[in-house]
This record gives C-alpha cells, structure tokens and sequence, in this order.
C-alpha cells in the first residue's frame, strides 16, 4: 500500500515539475489504446478506414481523454497557479519601475519588522541556554521605603542564611558576588572579572564543565585548598586551549589558586564572567552586614508564587525581633530571564508597534500602486472575462502577483536582520554595549514568511473592492482617462487617510523621545565631564592588605600622574560620578545622634584637594578643601546643596558640625571627631538621571586612614589618549596592579542617556520613512484624481473657470484627505503615545507643542504633495480633454 502510494505521489510529481515527459508518456499510451482497437475491428474483417473510425467512435474524442486523465493527476489547481505566477512575473518584468516601487516599500516594511522580531526572539522569547530555565529564579529583597538595596536585586547575609536553613521551596539556592581579580600568570597582567560563589551555585544552573569539576560546599570551607573555575574564553585566551590546564595554578589578586574546571562558553552568568572562586556566605558577626546577588531553582512541583510566600513568611519571622522602622522587607522573586531581560520588553515592543505602522504604511501605498494598475488592466479582465474567465479566476491571479511582490520584498528585507545590527552598532555609542545579533533562524524565516502572506493577501485584495465586476463589459467601450470611475478614487483616498494617520502616530512618538532626549541634555549634572579621565584600578589584597599600604600606592600615584604631560588637576576620590556612591550612612548634626524612626542617611566620599577643579564642581557656599587638611590639623567637610537644604533650610550650614554613625567598635559613650562643616558645592547626579540627588558630605582624605581610590584627572586633550601613560605609570609603581576601569567621563555619562538617543533615532528613521511614503502616496492619488478629471477640469475651464480655481479645486480636494489623516491620527497618537511614558524623560506623553508641531510638518508635507498635480492640472488644454470620447 506505502509502495502504491509512493508510485502516485512520483508520477503526480513528475506531472507537476517534468510535464513535456508525462504529454509525450500520455501521447504514447493513447496512441497504443487506438492501435489496439483498431488490430480488434481489423481481425473482425472490416476494411482499414472503416476499422480506424470505429476505433476513435468508440475511444472518444483524444483531447477530452487527455483532459480527463490530467484532472485525475490532481494538480490542475497547482498547475494552473503555476501558469499565473510565470504570466505575473512576465507582467512585472515589463512594468519595472511599478515593480521596483512595491518591492522596495515592502521590504521596507517586512525588512524591518523582520528585524526587530529577530531582534524581540532573541532576547524575549529565546530560553536561557540552561536545562529547565524557567525554575531558576532571582532573589532580592526590597526595603520598607521600596527600595533595592545597593540599586539591585541584592539580599543580606542574614535573609540568605534564613531562607537555605528554613526554605523548602528550592532544589538549590546560592548566592553570588561579582567582582574583578589581577591574573598574574600565563601572560601580561589582565584585569579579568568573575564572581564570588556560593556551594550550591553550578547546581542551579546545572551546566557540565568541559574539563574537571566544579565547585562544591567543601570549597567555601575555612581552610579548604584556594581553586578556581575558569571559562572557556579564559582557557582559549590565556591558555591556548592546552588541556593540561587543569591543575595548574592561577594568581588572582595575588592568590595562588589550582585551576579545578573549564566551564562551557553556555555559562554566561554573571556576564562575560572570567572565573568563579567560592565564598562562604555565612553571616559574619557584630553589626557589619554582606550584600550577595542570590539565585535559585525551584524544587520540583513549586511554583513561583509559593516560593515567594514562603520566603516571605520566614522574613515576616525573622522581623518581628527588629524595631518598627526596620520592618516590612519585601520578598521580590523573578526568573532569571525576566530579571536580566525584563526591562527591555517595553522599548523592544514599543519598537515592534512602530515598525507596525511603518508595514501599515507600506502596505497601503502598495495598495494604491495596485489600484492604480487594476484600473490600468480593466481592459484586460474584461477581455478575459468575454472570453470565459470567472471571477475566481481573475482574483486568484491578482492574489499570485500580490504575494509574488510580497514574497520579493521579503527576500530583499532579510538583509534587515542581517545588517541591522551593524547599523545599530554604527549609530550606538561604544558606551552602551553589545548590541545582540539577529540571525536568520527557523522562527526569524517563519515571521518573514507569514508576514509576506498576509501582506500580499491583504493588498493584493484591495482593488477588488474597485473593480465594477457587473460591468466589465462596458469598458471595451471607454477610452477616457476618467474611465475608471469613482471606486478606485475613493478607495485611493481612503488608503492615504490611513497612511497619514499612521505617519503621524510616528511623528507624535519620535517628537517625544527626541524632546526627552532634549531635556536629559539640558539637565545639569552639576560637574563637567569633558577631559575627565576616571582610572580605577584593584589592588591585590595580599600585598596591600592595610590602609597604610594601599594609601601609599595611590599617594604615589597621584604625585606622579600630576606630572604627566597633558594632565592639567589630578586628584583622588572613593565614587567618581555616574559609578555609584562608596558608602551611605547615617548622620547627624551638632552632636546630635542619628537615631529614632526617621533617620536621615547620607552618601561619604573621601577625596584629595583637586577633586574641586577636576571634575568642575560648584561651590556655592564656603571653601573647598586645602592642603592644610592635613592630618592633626581639624577635621573639616563639605556638604551638597541636598543636604543643607535637608538640615539647615533657611540657614547657611558654615560652622556646623557633622555627626557620622560611630564604627561598630567604638566604645560605648565616646562621641568620634565631628567634623566642621566648612563648604557647600552643588549636586552632583551620582547615579543617573531618574534618580534625584541625594545628600552627600564630603571629607579629605588626608584625614582619613583609608585611601580614597578612584583616580580623576582633568586633561588638556581626549582623556584616553593619556590612558596609556597611566597605565605605564602604575607599572612603574607596581607591575602586578592592572587598571579596573579607564573611561573619558564624557563617553560614561552619554551612557546614560544612549537608549533613549537610539529609541529617539530609530523611532525618528521610522517615522521619516512613513512621512516619505505617505507624501509619495498621497502624490500619486492626487496625480491619479487629476487624470481622471481631466475632461471635467477641461469642461471647467472652457466655461471660464481660471488657473487659481482650477489649483484650488485640486489642493482642496488632497487637503480634505491630509485633515480627515491628521484628525484620526492625533487621536491615534493621543490614545498610543501613552504607552512610551516609560521612556520618556520630563515630558508629557500628550505634549501639545509636539502634537501641534506634527500637524504643521505634515500639512506643509501634504499641501507639497498635493500642489505639484495641482499645478498640472492648470496646464490642461480643454479642447485636448473635450476631445477625448
């Protein structure tokens, strides 16, 4: 039976793809059937002539046979879409500039939602590359006051204890801290991150090591042997891939370590990480409390939801002992995926929405191209139509030659995942980071696939509504431009109002984010970070293991930076802006203790003389730091604008004195040196621009026993120009130290504001291709209007009517289109552009002076559009039109 079936599937195929070799098979076994009848009535003793007609009586006619057995092959439909798609492509070949025209606006269009779902698949719907990802979770938890602690999802030491001691909720639960270390060995000295782990951490992710082990619960022990885990890209980079790396020793910050396991270049956590080292993550004792980012995957059967709540019942417990104030932790779980992708939902869809339109666009201007040669080609479907064809027959070949033009804008818009990423890269800062490639995978050819069908059904059914199928007939007789009647006008029309409305949905989005683009811009950051150079570098903990020794490094190295050519102030700081603060703490004033239930927190920087004119600060009240802020000599602070307006409202803070919270050893009843409050600089946006500042108090570290450590320089030209020399500097000082981080400030705070530039721009590039294609549209309908009235503008004009009203019954007639697309899409952009409030930055998402702004653009775009056939339609000679029948 499979035999028999398989023999009917190869001979319909070779029907379909060999079908001169079946005619010439089906010519010959016809052939044989009439000689055989024929030799019948021969031995029947009736003379030749007279037997070779009855033969053929009784055969039949050999066309009708021939009809038969092709419609028993079944792929008569097949064959006959086969038959329109070479006449649509003969058709297309001769109308090339038509041709281009749709293939270019489509691929525009599918090019570019191709694209951004490449771009949506790879980082929203593709899984984690790990078994099960959707049971690893991450952990954090949320103060009382709604906040992460440290700005990320981070949980104490003493939660984390809690929740491995009493959890029952997780297969495995480990906690992490990420880092960096100097790696000594197999090469230069290189700066290489990683991460600090817990026992059980490879258990949550359950990915097998390409050589050796990894780490285990033994590891973390006090006195275990120091191993680290390295990955693939260190083994290949550092290594040369040799396989007796195992065993061998690694020095990081100094320690020697046995290298026990290579990981896979699958374990991307945390990112682009190095290595991975244990820690125990025991909570430690008196009042010092550990950060560590947790992760977990869920036992079997446990859902995120009761994971949540049971963590959170055992945080309630753990509470109770705490005082009013400190309660109220909130437990916040996500899966990993979420947590590290998460945030990018909203832009990626939000850019899949404006790509929507762009393809809306495409299509509709399509649609009015094909409209246009439908009533070019009504001669043609009446001809057909005489001759026998039905409707179905001339829909189907209108619906080939759509998805032909369709399935061609496709194939020339995969170049779009391609080569979008090297766009975005070119036109992303350097700032930003990786941008993800798309590649052309299964999903990706399957989305440019199915959006092309529906793309060329959709458009290639549009002129049906404008062809008079009762009165093909009649078009034989019509010879005027006008022939064509009213639909098509009509239905072009309407195609353009939706046009227009969704470029200005577009206009309305890209105003907005290039406006909130604008207000980051003109948003101070209270410093200058123009030739600034930020050098911070990680100092082996066994050879500098005390604040004395690391102080003498940085004062050396300060004193030899300053000599440097090119460095105009050289000075050192523990935060330099846009990294973070070093540490938040509480405080008071004038002696008073920062206790009760509203305790007012600020950030502490130690910094050196020069921070003042390094890195622009304003001064605004007092003075800045001397170097006689020496050590012995009083201790002295400077205060933001924050803080004096927190505690001192009013009042200028000058000869007040700081309280800082005491250290956990200091002894019972002894207040520490409260410092004078000398100086009050401006607010500095330490961490970006949604958060607003907050109080900081400022120290000289020469007062200070530990060592502030963020080198900043001020330069005389590109700050990474001088990089180098300070690199040599520190090699000088001490080969085994590599620079951490050496960054031009500038580029640091462009980083800020880099995703709303690109958004801004991508939503910009969208929103200028739909405003072309919509002028372009809205050009041809009114080209099209104006040479279907031209006998009734000749008429006109014969009967007096003069250039001006001819140009302002055109103009009248393509505004009334451009008003009726600006109405609908304000409302559209009204109703939509709230979705982008999450993006936007100190601007309204129903901004009137950016809605009012667009509706200007596109009048003065349309009016263009519309003008240019008015001015033909006055060259028209009426006794040309007139003559027309």
């Amino acid at each position: 039976m499979l035999a028999e079936h398989w023999a009917d599937l190869r001979y319909r195929l070779r029907a379909l793809f060999r079908r001169s070799d079946v005619e010439h098979e089906l010519d010959q076994e016809l052939a044989f059937h009439l000689a055989h009848a024929t030799e019948q009535y021969l031995a029947q003793g009736l003379d030749p002539a007279e037997a070779r007609r009855r033969a053929r009586l009784e055969f039949g006619t050999v066309d009708n046979t021939k009809e038969e057995s092709r419609d028993r092959r079944g792929t008569a439909l097949l064959e006959a879409t086969l038959g329109d798609l070479r006449y649509a492509l003969r058709g297309l070949l001769t109308h090339p500039i038509f041709t281009a025209g749709v293939v270019v606006a489509l691929a525009l269009g599918i090019g570019a939602n191709t694209a951004v779902f490449g771009l949506i698949e790879s980082v929203l719907l593709k899984p984690l590359p790990y078994p099960h990802p959707d049971q690893i979770v991450s952990l954090a938890l949320i103060d009382p006051r709604g906040q992460v602690p440290g700005g990320g999802p981070i949980v104490t030491d003493r939660a984390f204890a809690m929740w491995q001691r009493d959890s029952r909720s997780f297969a495995a639960l480990a906690a992490l801290s990420g880092g960096s270390a100097v790696l000594t060995d197999a090469g230069d000295v290189e700066e290489v991150s990683g991460a600090e782990v817990s026992g059980d951490f490879f258990s949550v992710f359950r990915v097998t090591p390409l050589l050796g082990r990894t780490l285990s619960a033994a590891d973390t022990r006090a006195g275990a042997p120091p191993v680290v885990v390295i990955s693939q890209a260190l083994w290949e980079r550092r290594f040369g891939r040799d396989p007796r790396t195992l065993g061998r020793t690694a020095t990081l910050d100094g320690v020697k370590r046995e290298i026990v396991g290579i990981m896979p270049s699958g374990l991307q956590y945390p990112s682009a990480a190095d290595y991975w080292i244990p820690r125990d993550v025991s909570p430690g004792t008196g009042n010092i409390v550990a950060f560590f980012t947790a992760v977990g995957r869920l036992a079997p059967g446990r859902t995120l939801a009761e994971a949540t709540a049971e963590l959170q019942a055992i945080q309630a417990r753990a509470e109770s002992a705490l005082p009013p104030r400190a309660r109220g932790a909130r437990v916040e779980m996500l899966t990993l995926h979420e947590r590290l992708f998460g945030s990018a939902r909203g832009p990626l869809l939000t850019l899949l929405g404006a790509v929507a339109f762009v393809l809306l666009i495409a299509c509709t201007t399509t649609a009015n191209l094909f409209i246009a040669r439908a009533a070019a080609r009504r001669r043609e479907f009446a001809i057909r139509t005489s001759l026998g064809a039905g409707r179905g027959r001339l829909i189907r070949q209108l619906l080939v030659e759509s998805v032909l033009l369709a399935a061609l804008g496709a194939l020339a818009g995969l170049a779009f995942p391609v080569w979008g990423t090297r766009v975005l890269t070119a036109v992303i800062p350097s700032t930003v980071g990786h941008v993800p490639a798309t590649s052309l995978d299964a999903w990706v050819l399957l989305f440019a696939g199915v959006v092309a069908l529906l793309t060329g059904v959709a458009f290639g059914l549009t002129p049906l509504a404008s062809l008079s199928w009762s009165n093909l007939s009649g078009v034989m007789k019509a010879s005027a431009p006008g022939a064509g009647g009213g639909n098509q006008g009509r239905a072009r029309q309407g195609l353009v109002v939706v046009q227009l409305a969704a470029a200005v949905v577009l206009l309305a989005g890209a105003g907005l984010l290039i406006r909130s683009v604008a207000a980051f811009v003109a948003l101070d950051p209270g410093f200058n970070p123009r030739h600034v150079l930020a050098v911070l570098v990680d100092l082996p903990r066994t050879r500098y293991a005390n604040d004395r020794a690391r102080s003498t490094f940085y004062d050396q190295l300060l004193q030899e930076t300053r000599a440097l050519p090119g460095v105009v102030v050289a000075a050192e700081a523990d935060a330099v802006p846009l990294f973070g603060f070093s540490m938040i703490t509480r405080f008071g004033v004038d002696g008073a203790a920062p206790v009760g239930e509203h305790v007012e927190e600020a950030a502490v920087n130690r910094v050196t003389p020069g921070y003042l004119a390094a890195l622009g600060l304003t001064l605004k009240q007092g003075r800045w730091f001397t170097p006689a802020d020496a050590p012995g000599a009083p201790r002295v602070a400077v205060i933001n604008e924050a803080m004096a307006e927190a505690r001192f409202p009013g009042t200028s803070p000058i000869g007040h004195r700081l309280f800082i919270r005491p250290p956990p050893d200091t002894k019972p009843g002894t207040l520490p040196d409260q410092p004078l409050i000398v100086g009050v600089v401006g607010n500095v946006r330490q961490v970006g621009d949604q958060i607003e500042p907050i109080p900081e108090a400022f120290f000289a570290a020469a007062q200070d026993s530990a060592a502030a450590q963020a080198l900043t320089l001020r330069t005389s030209g590109p700050p990474l120009e001088l990089l180098a020399s300070v690199k040599r500097t520190i090699a000088t000082i001490d080969p085994s130290v590599a620079v951490w981080v050496g960054v031009d400030l500038s580029d640091v705070y462009a980083r800020t504001y880099a995703d709303r530039r690109v958004d801004a721009l991508l939503m910009s590039a969208f929103a200028l291709v739909a405003l072309v294609l919509s002028a372009l549209g809205l050009y041809a309908v009114m080209s099209y209007l104006v040479m279907q009235r031209t006998r009734e503008i000749g008429m006109r004009m014969a009967l007096g009517a003069s250039a001006g009203q001819v140009l302002r019954l055109v103009i009248r007639q393509g505004m009334t289109s451009t008003f009726l697309g600006l109405g609908l899409g304000l409302v559209g952009a009204f109703l939509l552009t709230r979705e982008l409030r999450a993006l936007l930055f100190r601007v309204s998402a129903t901004d009137p002076s950016v809605f009012a702004l667009v509706a200007v653009v596109l009048a003065v775009v349309a009016f263009g559009a519309c003008y240019l056939p008015a001015r033909r339609a006055t060259r028209v000679d009426p006794m040309t039109a007139l003559r027309w029948d």
